[in-house]
């Protein structure tokens, strides 16, 4: 019977995310906080059923196999699976008809694994069977860092990854066209979802490269370049400060509304997204050929000065009142250590800091007991331009 691990990032915006909707491009890439899911194919007997267990959200479910087939296997499927929002509403009409939740994280938790169970289900000919599924993550939740979507290609990946056991395939790592397939699948259950906001996210968390991306319209997504490069290590500082995606609209309608000069200061985040870009691609030339980050010299840092675009970056931010106080306090701090801190995106309450190969030790302690002094905490130390999804050995 099969058992297997899978594993997929998160993800953060680097820079542009204010011009996101205004057709500029933005840089993101994939950061090594991951979502863990431990797939467990059950015996076919009557006792057993579909046992799905998510940490993060203290949920357990025991759901009868018998219901879950009535399930996949209603009278009306071919109109159902022929149309993400008439399965996405199916799926949640059952879900609340049979009590599965009681929050709304419980919702939407339920909603992606059963729509892609089912759409895989039918899609992809699986066999369906008794099986238990645990998933958890160290990605904070409602945190912007891409925990919804790192869950939904841990699932995709999943199934497919089950419906390939079934034939024989127990290759351990998936190619391009299956990475191709997985993001599909978790772009599909996010269009047809209230969490859906830019299908570059499925592709970051799928693929796990620094990516420059542009909205070629209000649902589509191009990438206009893209890079395999060496992770660097960040830290994630909680704020203490929750900015949600509707004051992040607000406050770009406001600038649109009261400046002039608007399209220049889209044309300059759009630029410094563009220049922190090609400095990560010139500090990534640098530890590829050194072969590793740790013997960079101040020299090398200093040459390539990406760290500048960070620090420009979050004071455009502040001048143009698209920030908030507590981030700009901790980017304060930072820079008393020449270090640079921006916010990791809209809809979260973090920022991130570069942390350069040369930091010394205790300049870093340093930093971060002047953090807790001001009331804020190191949530983690971890790095972006980690691998995508994958199965764990």
């Amino acid at each position: 019977m099969a058992s297997f691990k899978i594993s997929a990032p998160g993800r953060i915006f680097l820079s542009g995310e204010h011009t996101v909707l205004y057709g500029k491009k933005f840089l993101m890439t994939s950061l090594n906080l991951r979502t863990i899911l431990e797939f467990y194919e059950l015996p076919n007997t009557p006792e057993n059923n579909i046992k799905i267990e998510l940490d993060n959200i203290n949920l357990k479910r025991d759901i009868s196999f018998e219901n879950v087939k009535c399930f996949f296997f209603c009278s009306d499927v071919k109109n159902i699976i022929s149309n993400s929002l008439n399965l996405h509403a199916y799926v949640r009409h059952w879900v609340t008809v049979k009590r599965m939740w009681t929050t709304h994280q419980e919702l939407r938790s339920l909603q992606i694994f059963f729509f892609l169970l089912y759409s895989i289900l039918h899609n992809e000919y699986l066999t369906i069977r008794p099986f238990r599924i645990k998933v958890s993550s160290n990605i904070p939740i409602r945190a912007g860092l891409g925990s919804s979507t790192s869950f939904a290609v841990c699932l995709a990946a999943c199934f497919l990854h089950w419906k390939h056991l079934q034939n024989g395939n127990h290759t351990i790592k998936f190619n391009n066209a299956e990475l191709e397939t997985i993001k599909r699948y978790t772009e599909t259950c996010e269009k047809s979802m209230e969490i859906y906001a830019f299908g570059v996210d499925a592709h970051v968390c799928t693929y796990g490269q620094m990516v420059i991306c542009q909205h070629s319209d209000y649902i589509e997504y191009k990438i206009t370049d893209s890079t395999d490069m060496a992770e660097i290590a960040i830290l994630l500082i909680d704020s203490n400060f929750y900015k949600n995606k509707c004051l992040h609209a607000e406050q770009m309608a406001k600038l649109m509304a009261t400046s002039l000069l608007f399209d220049s200061i889209l044309y300059e985040l759009e630029l410094l997204a563009l220049s922190m870009f090609k400095y990560f691609k010139s500090l990534n030339d640098i530890i590829r050929q050194k072969k590793s980050s740790f013997k960079l010299s101040r020299e090398h840092i200093t040459k390539i000065n990406f760290t500048s675009c960070i620090e420009k970056n979050q004071e455009l931010l502040t001048k143009y009142n698209l920030s908030a106080k507590a981030f700009e306090n901790v980017s304060k701090i930072a820079r008393k250590f020449n270090l640079m801190g921006k916010l990791t995106g809209f809809g979260g309450k973090y920022v991130f800091v570069l942390i350069p190969p040369n930091v010394r030790s205790g300049k870093f302690r340093n930093f971060k007991e002047l953090l807790n002094e001001n009331g804020f905490n190191i949530q983690t130390g971890t790095s972006i331009n980690c691998s995508g999804v994958r199965i764990i050995n």
